[in-house]
């Protein structure tokens, strides 16, 4: 059952990292705590472990599919991103995600 399940959060080199064990920290513990994260989030040097270099990739994919899908007046150039990868993450996301399924380029 996923929701019984313990997660950890595996950060790439961020420049906010201070902040961002802080949040975690006060989510963690604080007043409506998150029991199934583990610890706070550590970072990585992402070069060294190829998971964190492949959720660079997709967050970058997503990021760009996102921008034009909102903005495409703004973004044309970022329309190869919809034409290789919309099908594909709209067919493959989970069913609670914020990805629309039922949208179309």
């Amino acid at each position: 059952m996923q929701e019984q399940q313990f997660f950890m959060m595996v950060l790439d080199q961020h420049s906010s990292r201070a902040d961002l064990l802080e949040a975690a920290t006060k989510t963690m513990f604080g007043q409506d705590p998150a029991p199934k994260l583990l610890e706070p989030p550590f970072e990585v040097e992402s070069h060294l472990y190829q998971t964190v270099q492949a959720a660079d990739w997709i967050a970058a994919i997503l990021g760009k599919l996102w921008a034009y899908r909102l903005r495409p007046d703004q973004y044309p150039e970022l329309r190869i991103f919809e034409t290789f990868f919309g099908a594909l993450i709209n067919a493959t996301a989970a069913p609670h995600s914020t990805v629309d399924r039922r949208r179309r380029p």
